[in-house]
């Protein structure tokens, strides 16, 4: 089963970074920043929207999978 991307709400982001860390993450990105934090953190103009699309597509395969829908991701 394919399923679209879904961007991760920033709720459920709090969950494991604060809204503060998320903020601050996004402002680099739209600042043109190289790196987050550390070099081996890199960054480029579509990071934090790729970061986003990758942690809803998670949860979303997990809820999937949790309700039987799918039984593996």
């Amino acid at each position: 089963v394919m399923i679209e991307p879904e961007r991760a709400k920033a709720e459920i982001l709090s969950l494991v970074h604060p809204y503060s860390y998320q903020v601050r993450f996004n402002e680099c990105v739209k600042r043109g920043e190289a790196f987050f934090d550390t070099p081996d953190c890199c960054l480029s103009p579509l990071t934090y929207d790729v970061a986003l699309s990758a942690a809803g597509s998670v949860i979303r395969a997990t809820e999937l999978i949790m309700s039987g829908e799918c039984v593996n991701a």
